[in-house]
């Protein structure tokens, strides 16, 4: 009877310290999904501007995970930026130029209500750390629209394009062999007029290879060509084929005028219809991310053919709260979109990166 006394005691201090140690675990479990939630809501948000670290941590702010069952909000997380996996971490960066990492970092005590028994210790910190970045991809398989934006800069961190600027994602019927139309005068080779961003002189370059080196019935369209198809990849993000960093795209012929419809009636999806500037689109709590589209950027390299040379996010034009911006026009008329900056999946902002496409992901 004393011997089964003392086992039976000391199987109840074993036991309780399992009990103890199943809620650390259980706290464990609760705070690490918080953190690796907060770390990819935060990464999210990241744009190189001190409103992108704002963002962050308002962002982490509405994750609204609780521990302890549900019952008790995590106290006080710590929420740290950097520009490489490595660090330097820094919690209010001077810059936030190249800050495309976020750490959130939490710690609560678990009150131990067996382990004192053995231990005499009366609680167990639980530590967790979730990091969120923005990691470069070299292909997409969804999310391209299915118009190009022409590089006039290969060397340019931007490829030629600059933000704000408005730029041809379908461009005017042209032809390289009108009256006047050469290197040197670029512009007469176009029907209608250009947009804004592709006239500066900069770009006569591009206007020129756009009308030597395409046939003149490709006009910046790719992957399909029915109207059904491109209906598909405008309204639903339906990508019909990969468009991998230097791979050569196949570009389809005509100008698809009847898909203007498809433009406006996406931009219409969207909550926010009368700001015209992408500045003040991200300002505007009523916008759902419909007017943005991303798009390759791309080299003519034959008739019908360009290399994809990056990735760049567009942002749709407007006329109004019932907009028909894009149908105003005619057969011959080119669409124009406002170049916002690079594009991060899952987001409704820009990236860190000036250019490019990144996908947000737990690095640890």
């Amino acid at each position: 009877m004393v011997v089964t006394a003392i086992v039976a005691i000391a199987l109840v201090g074993v036991l309780g310290v399992a009990v103890d140690m199943g809620r650390v675990f259980i706290a464990k479990n609760e705070t690490q999904t918080y953190c690796d939630s907060g770390a990819l809501a935060a990464a999210l948000q990241l744009d190189g501007t001190s409103q992108g670290i704002t963002n962050a941590r308002a962002a982490v702010s509405a994750t609204g995970n609780a521990w302890n069952l549900g019952t008790t909000l995590v106290p006080a997380p710590t929420i740290e930026f950097a520009a490489a996996a490595g660090g330097p971490w820094a919690a209010n960066p001077a810059s936030a130029a190249g800050y495309s990492y976020a750490r959130v970092t939490a710690n609560v005590d678990v009150t131990t209500y067996f382990a004192p028994i053995l231990t005499q210790r009366t609680s167990q910190t639980v530590k967790s750390i979730g990091v969120g970045a923005q990691l470069p991809l070299s292909t997409l398989t969804q999310g391209l629209g299915p118009y190009t934006a022409v590089a006039s800069d290969l060397s340019s961190p931007t490829f030629g394009l600059v933000v704000g600027s408005q730029y041809d994602i379908q461009w005017p019927q042209y032809n390289g062999t009108r009256a006047g139309c050469g290197a040197g005068n670029p512009e007469k080779c176009f029907n209608q007029d250009i947009c804004t961003g592709d006239q500066t002189g900069a770009r006569k370059s591009t206007l020129w290879k756009v009308a030597s080196v395409w046939s003149s019935s490709t006009n910046g369209y790719w992957g399909g060509s029915a109207n059904s198809d491109i209906e598909a990849e405008v309204l639903n993000l339906v990508q019909l084929q990969p468009a991998p960093l230097n791979s050569t795209i196949a570009m389809t012929n005509g100008n698809k005028n009847a898909q203007a419809s498809v433009l406006d009636q996406r931009a219409n999806q969207d909550g926010d219809r009368t700001d015209s500037t992408f500045a003040a689109y991200k300002l505007n709590s009523l916008h759902n991310g419909r007017r943005l589209f991303a798009l390759p950027i791309v080299d003519p390299s034959g008739p019908s053919a360009a290399t994809v040379v990056g990735y760049g996010l567009f942002f749709l034009n407007t006329n109004g709260s019932s907009s028909n911006y894009y149908q105003q026009g005619n057969g011959n008329d080119g669409f124009c979109a406002i170049f916002a900056g690079s594009y991060v999946l899952g987001s409704q902002s820009t990236g860190v990166g000036a250019v490019g496409a990144y996908k947000v992901q737990l690095v640890q």
